[in-house]
């Protein structure tokens, strides 16, 4: 199928014929003075994006393009799904890529926006003005037609069929995007870019129904272009021929390219996580016939330098680089303490088990007594923000010292009063034998379900839990008394109470240990015995804490620093390791696990007033 692209003419006698008509005059196009060729018709491209680049993009760098002898983009580039994620190695051809979708779309459809985000300003200007204004529209005879008024600015392309192409960086978290209407978007350096405003994004093509397409490297455990990633099927390429490598042909000038290589290449794109709605694809240098695998090949075979080898990099490039420039794959840095693999193991023994009921919690307590301890930790919201108050109740496991998420729970903003309430019958419910919760935001609530009150609604009074049941927690920056309990204090009403502070890194590195940490289980829920984190996270209703996840993953060094992939020690913040603020429910856990120290009688400092 093909499209005319024969805009020139129509549009302007669209626009000449209305003008005209308003003004009363019988003047045509023919008769005005125009320049000579303004009505050349615009050439004819496929629709069909391989028998586009064989028309109308042959050439890139100067070399002619075999698409067949990569047949694993071959693929890609028939893949029509509306999101497609792309975790590559360097030089694998992603830019080339990008290049051809983008100039595809713009050059075959009328009147449509297309859209190119990258991360940085200098990436933004070298990709626009050396690999798309330049490399793929003036260098090809046929899409050099279709610039408008030249090349345009750098941010901006028009053509003459009345499509545009955009080109900018994700400042702002996508703002330049807001208020288009694209068929197309493509985000370049994904791991580098705010993903969490995705949203935009998709609402920005609401109307055009268009198609998303993210690439990357990939980078960090944890990170948001991981957990784009993990929600993809994650397709891998396999060779039909194992030993593919092995039948490739050298001669005295290096790897001969040729027909040949059709059949060695063959294989196919496997799934390894079949069940997701969105596209994923791995292509790492590995499976690049044009990478020697080891330095004897690249200097004797491919005649080119060592190291160029796969195994040369291994060896000698920080691991961090290797895994993301080569293989395309996420590390582990020491800025993201917890990773999904560690949030999966406290979650993958115990799919069998559940949240628990307030009931089978105190059936657990009944036959177990004083073996266990039930803990209540609480994270108020923070008004307007994204913050959300949330609630976790532990069951500590004291003798093999075992912390079992038996409930956590989101919960919508409300009255703070009603907060109070719900949070005490959740505490009398679950049977409780203490609890903590925020001060930050939570001055009121926590007073509240101290001291009690009166319904607004009915007027009946509750009782409080009472200021041994219930601590209120400030935060501290004192690592050589990380816990404390202050007692005879008076609080922000000028009444005496009790409060705890905590030391925000020690409290979240104490988390972190939990979760690192293998003790040796009892027989549970059918579980047989063995060496498991500490930390239990029931997994049977996957959207009950599959967002847990998340939420642990996003905690950071502050005292780390990221230059190119490769975590380095901040010197400005090297006096102490510091995290940023965790998420909500985090930190309620953080909370219920540090009630249950101040119950066992450990780890606490006391402090009198």
């Amino acid at each position: 199928m093909k499209i005319r692209n024969n805009d020139s003419s129509k549009h302007l006698d669209r626009i000449f014929s209305s003008e005209l008509e308003i003004l009363g005059s019988t003047l045509t196009p023919d008769d005005l003075d125009l320049p000579e060729g303004w009505d050349k018709k615009l050439p004819d491209l496929p629709t069909d994006i391989l028998e586009w680049i064989e028309k109308a993009r042959p050439v890139v760098d100067g070399q002619p393009r075999d698409i067949s002898l990569l047949p694993f983009w071959k693929d890609i580039y028939n893949d029509n799904h509306w999101n497609i994620t792309i975790t590559a190695g360097r030089q694998v051809f992603k830019s080339t890529y990008c290049t051809d979708v983008l100039a595809h779309e713009a050059t075959t459809k009328e009147s449509t926006q297309v859209v190119y985000v990258v991360d940085d300003e200098n990436r933004l200007q070298g990709f626009s003005q050396q690999r798309f204004r330049i490399g793929t529209l003036s260098d090809n005879e046929l899409l050099k037609e279709f610039p408008r008024n030249g090349l345009g600015a750098i941010g901006e392309v028009s053509m003459k069929n009345g499509s545009t192409v955009y080109l900018s960086t994700d400042i702002g978290g996508f703002r330049k995007v807001e208020g288009k209407s694209p068929s197309l978007i493509v985000l370049d350096e994904a791991q580098y870019q705010e993903l969490e405003f995705m949203d935009k994004l998709e609402s920005a093509m609401t109307m055009t129904r268009g198609k998303i397409k993210i690439l990357g490297i990939g980078g960090e455990l944890g990170s948001a272009y991981e957990k784009l990633w993990n929600r993809t099927d994650q397709r891998e390429w396999i060779y039909d021929d194992p030993y593919w490598r092995e039948s490739l042909q050298f001669d005295d000038k290096g790897l001969v390219i040729g027909d040949y290589m059709r059949d060695i290449l063959k294989g196919r794109w496997k799934s390894t996580n079949p069940k997701s709605h969105f596209r994923g694809y791995h292509i790492p240098q590995t499976i690049m016939p044009f990478i020697p695998l080891t330095v004897d090949d690249a200097v004797n075979k491919y005649k080119t330098a060592a190291s160029f080898a796969l195994d040369y990099k291994k060896k000698n490039y920080a691991q961090s680089i290797y895994t993301t420039h080569v293989m395309g794959e996420f590390h582990r840095a020491k800025r993201r303490p917890i990773t999904r693999e560690m949030m999966l193991e406290c979650m993958d023994p115990y799919k069998t088990m559940k949240l628990l009921t307030p009931e089978e919690v105190r059936a657990l307590k009944t036959e177990h007594g004083e073996k266990i301890t039930v803990t209540m930790g609480i994270d108020w919201g923070s008004g307007p923000s994204a913050s959300k108050t949330v609630v976790a109740i532990i069951i500590h496991w004291v003798k093999p010292n075992i912390f079992q998420l038996a409930h956590v729970e989101p919960r919508p903003r409300e009255d703070q009063f009603d907060q109070a309430r719900y949070m005490v019958n959740m505490f009398e419910s679950y049977d409780c034998d203490i609890g903590v919760a925020d001060l930050g935001y939570g001055v009121h609530q926590v007073k509240t379900m101290q001291d009690g009150g009166a319904d607004k609604k009915t007027g009946e009074l509750f009782a409080g839990l009472g200021r041994d049941k219930l601590l209120g927690s400030r935060s501290t920056s004192n690592l050589t008394k990380p816990f404390q309990i202050h007692t005879g204090v008076q609080d922000e009403h000028g009444d005496e109470t009790s409060r705890i502070t905590i030391d925000k890194s020690a409290a979240i590195q104490e988390l972190i240990d939990i979760i690192e940490r293998k003790n040796e289980h009892p027989e549970y829920c059918g579980i047989s015995k063995g060496l498991r984190p500490q930390l239990i996270i029931p997994f049977k209703n996957e959207y009950e804490t599959e967002w847990l996840i998340g939420d642990f993953m996003a905690i950071t060094r502050k005292d780390l620093a990221e230059i190119d992939d490769v975590p380095v020690v901040d010197k400005r913040n090297i006096a102490r390791m510091e995290f940023n603020h965790p998420r909500d429910s985090m930190m309620a856990v953080i909370y219920a696990i540090q009630a249950s120290d101040r119950f066992n009688g450990s780890k606490w400092n006391w402090v009198s007033a």
